[in-house]
């Protein structure tokens, strides 16, 4: 006691010390109380994800902060919940599959454009709301049906179809309009001969003989006689 009453410093010292031991112990001591109190309870409500939340707000947000399963139809595009997928995507109840409209009735993005009235890679046709009716050349899936020539109906790639093929120069040939090169001679058309488009036995290419001229036609030239 006496070096400590002589020695003053050495007194301020030893204090000091003595201080920052019980400071340094007290404050390890406090971090550990904090490391071991249980985490704060998740307040549900406050627009913060916490621990144990799937979500805190939004429509697909419920009461207990647990995410709601996703609506195809809702209009708005949801996450999966619930052990149901994503929604890829969602334009609500009128649009969701209509035809030219990219997302479908199950909310997921159409793999073509079948059905909005453009040729699309893939598509053979496309005639929008058209598609797949009765009578209606273009499949549902848009590609073309085959065209039957005689079945009375024109149909793509027919000029005409009067049922009945079997007639030649009746005004329809083989689902074609009567013309030069068809292989049927039409005195309808003014048509000598016809052997078709290149011609052949005499007859040219303009349906006509090569001697003289037929209906004011120089067989020649295929050009108007003068």
């Amino acid at each position: 006691m006496r070096n400590l009453i002589s020695n003053p410093m050495a007194a301020i010292l030893g204090a000091c010390a003595l201080i920052a031991i019980a400071t340094l112990g007290g404050g390890a001591n406090a971090e550990e109380r904090r490391a071991d109190a249980p985490p704060a309870a998740a307040v549900c409500g406050n627009a913060i994800m916490e621990t144990g939340e799937e979500c805190d707000g939004g429509h697909q947000c419920d009461a207990t902060c647990k995410l709601k399963a996703p609506v195809c139809g809702n209009g708005k595009q949801e996450v999966s919940a619930k052990g149901l997928p994503a929604e890829e995507c969602d334009l609500g109840p009128v649009k969701n599959g209509m035809p030219g409209v990219e997302c479908s009735t199950v909310c997921t993005t159409k793999s073509l454009q079948c059905g909005n009235g453009k040729l699309d890679k893939g598509e053979t046709c496309d005639w929008g709301p058209n598609n797949g009716l009765k009578d209606a050349q273009c499949s549902a899936t848009c590609q073309i049906i085959p065209s039957t020539c005689g079945n009375k109906k024109v149909e793509i790639g027919e000029e005409c179809d009067d049922g009945d093929d079997s007639k030649p120069g009746d005004g329809c040939n083989k689902c074609r309009i009567p013309g030069c090169g068809d292989f049927y001679p039409d005195a309808r058309i003014h048509e000598e001969c016809d052997k078709g488009p290149d011609g052949g036995d005499g007859c040219t290419a303009k349906c006509c003989f090569m001697t003289g001229n037929w209906n004011g036609i120089d067989c020649s030239t295929g050009t108007k006689a003068r």
